[in-house]
């Protein structure tokens, strides 16, 4: 019995520390750079209050929705079939549970939406009762609003309100039930005008060629293609609609097939903007396993001042807050009991600096408010949309004060440098942030100014150069002796004939001792000098990684282990084949094979510097020639020296290619094999001297 009371406390312990620990993991506030890579950040918003049956003094069922309109808060208790009226602060104003019509007392059906114009006219999507009640501010009555059943809604179409929109000209906008061909679009007198923005149909290949081939019963058991639904809706100040939609499922994720987040246009067009690449829709990690599988569920959005919007994942427990270029400013939130996270969120409003969440697991509405470094993320949104791009940068700068990590910030500054015109500033930034894109437009600009006024500074000085390199050139001609073709620099020159006369060339490498062992050499060490520049030099645009991120190591072995490994498999197989040439031959020939690369690659590696991304085609075109050209020179290099047919002599260099190939997979397989020994041996004489010493 003493042992079981000693079990359970050490279980509640275990519990104890475990819960908050996680909690406080899941509440690390974090947003995405260009890159898409998690940053860290501080919290934008906190936890403030809640606003439950304790603060109201009366019973709650149901939250299906809240907004908030004329500093009011009004929430849909869908299970009381009533309307809450709370003021900012979440104090109970009213309720409006009823309304008469035609001296008639009418109550409402399960509602679960709710949308409250500028002139304070509620509208009530009454779901059970299948209509749409507009009423005044006071509650007085003055419409109810019913689509009908007809032919091109569906045969088995009942209308069940559940979230609505108005927008500016009084046009209803309905998300229904179990309705999957878009929003209803009605007019302002309520009557049905058109099925607006139908998601598009995702159709799995191979579930089309089983349709294809499958008999008539067997399609009838078959689930039919048809679009997903919405579930909430919302209108900006410029009437775009925002809709979401959460019926998507682990693989929609995965293959990025889903689209819970529109933003559709007056022809129901998505005009949704994405930053980078990323779309708006929530967390941009998936995960594979756990409760929170898959990607964000939206539940709800709201639209925000100066083009921004926010979303409600309820898989997550957390609200997203984006700007109008869709890049997400912070996040917060997170799953749980305990004060500031949520159970199952089903509606988000904001207002006066606070976001408000309705909580159906809870109960309640749960209150955050920005914090400093909230507000001043928000505040650069409006700063942007107005154009006010130095504030805009100022506040940046505050921001990356706040979290110098913070590659938002960095790119922030670096956009609005951009618009400022202030291209050298932005392309500091950028590069900071690898954003190649704006870095290319920066400086594109950037250069052109320059040229603008260094113009004629420019053209005397290359027109001086090539002039000087004239005159040094003939004065060396004059002064220096003759080099000598047996010499070690007569080897060296050699490499110019070989290059433009392969077949010749390689026969007088080896046949007439044209070429050196030792000069071969020298063209391998320079060649691996000239990838060593391409890999640290060229321009930003163009490389694909930092040059901290290189290793030496690595930049020195990249050509010449390559080259020595194909030699020797290459002699390998030809002494098995008849050939004729020796390992010294062979690896002279292909150290003389690479002179393209010392010729082609230095002034590339230049060029890119001074190229703009659209440039690129004749940067990248230029190092296809090269490497082309030493692929040529192998071929040819390979049938001459071992005196082979052109067939045959492409036949052994695929045999030594793959030999190349085996032996390097040896090679690792048995470092790895040895890895492993030595940490078995490493861990057993560990074990040994612990056991006696």
């Amino acid at each position: 019995m003493k042992f079981r009371k000693i079990l359970v406390l050490f279980l509640i312990l275990v519990f104890a520390a475990a819960f908050p620990a996680s909690a406080k993991e899941a509440a690390q506030s974090y947003t995405y750079d260009d890159n898409g890579e998690v940053i860290l950040t501080p919290d934008a918003a906190e936890f403030s209050y809640n606003i439950d049956e304790k603060t109201l003094k009366t019973t709650l069922s149901t939250i299906s929705d809240i907004t908030i309109r004329n500093k009011e808060i009004y929430a849909v208790d869908s299970g009381a079939n009533r309307i809450l009226i709370l003021d900012s602060d979440g104090n109970f104003i009213r309720s409006v549970d009823s309304y008469s019509a035609d001296g008639v007392k009418h109550t409402f059906n399960k509602p679960n939406g709710l949308f409250v114009t500028e002139e304070g006219e509620i509208y009530v999507a009454d779901t059970e009762n299948k209509q749409i009640v507009h009423l005044k501010n006071d509650g007085a009555f003055i419409r109810t609003v019913r689509v009908e059943p007809m032919a091109l809604l569906g045969k088995d179409f009942e209308f069940h309100p559940v979230k609505i929109a108005v927008d500016s000209v009084g046009r209803i906008f309905a998300v229904s039930r179990n309705f999957n061909q878009g929003l209803l679009e009605l007019n302002r007198e309520g009557e049905f005008v058109q099925c607006l923005g139908a998601p598009a149909v995702s159709v799995n290949p191979a579930e089309y060629f089983w349709r294809l081939i499958s008999t008539k019963d067997q399609l009838s058991r078959l689930e039919e293609y048809v679009p997903t639904e919405f579930n909430s809706v919302t209108v900006d100040s410029e009437d775009f609609l925002f809709v979401t939609s959460s019926a998507y499922s682990y693989w929609d994720y995965i293959g990025k097939n889903a689209v819970s987040l529109r933003k559709l246009n007056a022809l129901g067009v998505d005009v949704l903007k994405s930053y980078n690449g990323m779309k708006p829709f929530g967390d941009e990690r998936l995960s594979t396993q756990g409760a929170y599988r898959g990607g964000s569920t939206l539940v709800d959005v709201i639209s925000l001042d100066y083009g921004g919007f926010a979303v409600l994942d309820s898989n997550r427990s957390k609200v997203f807050v984006y700007n109008s270029s869709s890049q997400l400013l912070f996040e917060f939130g997170a799953p749980g009991t305990v004060d500031g996270s949520m159970i199952t969120p089903s509606a988000l409003a904001f207002y006066n600096d606070r976001f408000y969440v309705a909580d159906t697991g809870k109960n309640c509405i749960s209150v955050f408010t920005l914090t400093d470094y909230g507000k001043n993320l928000m505040l650069t949104a409006k700063l942007h949309e107005e154009g006010n791009y130095n504030q805009e940068d100022a506040v940046w700068e505050k921001l990356l004060s706040q979290n110098c990590y913070n590659k938002n910030a960095i790119s922030g500054r670096a956009m609005a440098a951009f618009r400022a015109n202030d291209m050298k500033t932005a392309m500091k930034y950028f590069k900071q942030v690898n954003n190649k894109t704006y870095y290319s437009k920066a400086y594109q600009r950037y250069r052109k100014e320059w040229l603008n006024k260094n113009f004629g500074v420019m053209f005397f000085a290359i027109v001086g150069g090539v002039f000087a390199l004239y005159l040094l050139n003939r004065y060396l001609k004059r002064k220096l002796p003759p080099i000598k073709d047996k010499s070690l620099l007569g080897s060296i020159k050699f490499s110019k004939r070989f290059i433009f006369h392969p077949l010749a060339g390689s026969w007088e490498l080896t046949r007439e001792n044209n070429g050196t062992f030792a000069g071969g050499c020298i063209i391998l060490t320079v060649a691996t000098i000239a990838l060593a520049f391409q890999s640290y030099c060229t321009g930003f645009i163009f490389n694909g990684s930092s040059s901290a991120q290189i290793s030496p190591f690595v930049v020195l072995i990249k050509l010449s282990a390559p080259i020595l490994i194909y030699s020797l498999c290459n002699w390998c197989v030809t002494s098995l084949m008849d050939g004729e040439a020796t390992f010294g031959q062979i690896f002279m020939t292909n150290c003389y094979c690479l002179t393209p690369l010392i010729i082609l690659v230095p002034p590339a590696v230049i060029l890119s510097n001074i190229m703009v991304a659209e440039e690129g085609a004749f940067f990248h075109t230029v190092l296809i020639i090269a490497y082309f050209w030493v692929a040529l020179l192998l071929i040819c290099g390979n049938k001459q020296i071992h005196d082979y047919s052109m067939g045959k002599s492409l036949t052994v260099l695929l045999i030594s290619l793959l030999v190349m190939a085996l032996a390097v997979f040896l090679t690792l397989l048995f470092l790895i094999l040895m890895q492993q020994f030595g940490g078995f041996c490493i861990d057993f004489l560990s074990d040994l001297f612990n056991k006696f010493f």
